[in-house]
């Protein structure tokens, strides 16, 4: 009995001094950190939380798929120049960007640095670049890095990588290499050339930037710039390729007899005889379908009408949404009062995604455009890695105000390739080109919207520049 009490009264002293222990602790702590200015802390704290959980919510819609760029080519220094528009049997646009987009995780990352080149020293460097080895790259539209960035590598948790719009890019090689010799198979020695590398950028108003990484590759299983590893890609398929005029500035002449692709079957949809779709429709943009007011218009098309906003789906394809009073309205996630690009572009594609407009196609992103005080978010559709317009530029816009969404239109079209090939006419014309040289526009080939009723080949067409205002 006298043991059991004595270790009792152990248990109860233990119990006790960790009891105080426990006590100290907080006090130390209390008093410890009563010198932080905890208001301030929490603020900013949670400020920065909400921003970051917004940036995940959005983050996990981002794919490399919507930045895949117009054209990747391939410049040697000994006169190859090879490169790639449409997806063909052969080689994909996307595995090539797979590929090379490798040196971008170190150039445009927020660890690399960033300079600021004059219009003539841009201009010269751009000239030297595309005249030795190097990889080009033009993108659908002109885009921030850091949407190039964060598209192509979701999972980076780089911070300050800055929004300069780019809408071409070089990446070429710098400084001296690193030497490896090794034997073939034959017995031979074998020189290696692993060299570091840059990316020179520019966009359509005549702004250069160079971005450079000061990461050194010393061994094979590193990063590095070299032909040998370059050219180590599939490149069948791919055809041949000059520099306008030999300066470099406009853009590429293409032999256009090598350059084909498979002929597209373009169908608007026509959503307002399905329930099941015209429903996802109106509830992506928060509008009841079941509770809403419906009014049906002569030509076929349907508006849902509720309080503050309203749909409307017409039987081209053709879908409109309004916000007509503060009471309605598609609110962002930020949470911070302070949405900004990123909160945009992953709500458009949220929105895209939720009401089924990019069902069965691939979509790329076209711009981010300054409307007034307003953002506007641009998409459009691509088959074979070709651009598809209805002359109208981008299929799916999104205009947004502060933490809402104000407008969309979207055209929503089935696509279809066939295994007939067609050759691009080529359309080069002289005051094309003086059009080009001043930075206003290129000439790209596209889809063009037919009348759904038999195939259509790949254009050659000029594009616009448009101008692109958000910094």
């Amino acid at each position: 009995m006298n043991e059991n009490k004595a270790v009792e009264l152990i248990k109860t002293v233990v119990c006790a001094v960790l009891l105080v222990s426990l006590v100290c602790l907080c006090a130390i702590y209390i008093f410890g950190f009563g010198g932080v200015p905890n208001a301030g802390l929490s603020k900013s704290v949670m400020a920065a939380l909400k921003r970051q959980s917004s940036k995940n919510e959005y983050s996990r819609y981002f794919s490399a798929d919507y930045v895949i760029p117009e054209f990747i080519g391939v410049v040697s220094s000994d006169g190859r120049r090879v490169g790639a528009f449409a997806d063909t049997a052969d080689v994909k646009v996307r595995t090539l960007y797979s590929g090379f987009s490798v040196y971008l995780k170190q150039t445009f990352g927020g660890e690399g640095k960033v300079s600021s080149l004059s219009r003539a020293e841009g201009e010269r460097k751009w000239r030297e670049v595309l005249s030795g080895d190097s990889i080009y790259m033009d993108f659908c539209g002109e885009l921030p890095r850091s949407i190039i960035y964060f598209m192509t590598f979701p999972d980076a948790s780089d911070e300050n990588v800055g929004n300069e719009f780019i809408s071409e890019l070089a990446i070429f090689p710098v400084g001296e290499p690193t030497v490896i010799k090794s034997t073939d198979v034959y017995g031979g020695e074998t020189i290696s050339k692993l060299y570091a590398f840059s990316v020179l950028a520019r966009n359509r108003h005549g702004e250069y930037y160079l971005f450079e990484s000061d990461f050194v590759p010393k061994t094979f299983t590193d990063v590095y710039f070299g032909m040998e590893r370059i050219f180590s890609y599939n490149m069948s398929g791919m055809f041949s390729f000059e520099f306008d005029y030999g300066d470099c500035y406009t853009g590429m002449t293409v032999r256009t007899e090598d350059l084909s692709a498979p002929e597209v079957f373009i169908t608007p949809r026509d959503i307002t005889g399905s329930e099941e779709a015209t429903s996802r429709m109106a509830e992506a943009f928060g509008i009841n379908y079941e509770k809403s007011a419906r009014y049906y218009e002569s030509d076929g098309a349907v508006s849902y009408i509720e309080e503050g906003h309203n749909i409307k789906l017409y039987r081209d394809g053709r879908i409109v949404y309004t916000v007509t009073g503060n009471a309605g309205g598609v609110r962002l996630n930020s949470g911070s009062g302070n949405s900004d690009i990123y909160d945009y572009i992953g709500m458009s594609i949220k929105l895209i995604k939720a009401s089924g407009a990019g069902d069965n196609v691939s979509l790329r992103l076209r711009g981010i455009y300054r409307n007034g005080k307003n953002t506007e978010v641009v998409f459009g559709y691509s088959c074979n890695n070709l651009s598809v317009s209805d002359g109208d530029g981008g299929l799916l816009r999104f205009e947004f105000s502060g933490e809402k969404l104000v407008t969309a239109e979207l055209a929503l079209y089935d696509m279809q390739s066939t295994k007939r090939y067609a050759g691009c006419p080529r359309r080069w014309y002289a005051d094309i080109y003086g059009i080009e040289q001043s930075g206003k526009g290129r000439l790209i080939p596209l889809y063009v919207v037919g009348d759904g009723e038999k195939a259509v080949g790949a254009s050659w067409l000029f594009a616009k520049a448009s101008e692109v205002n958000e910094k």
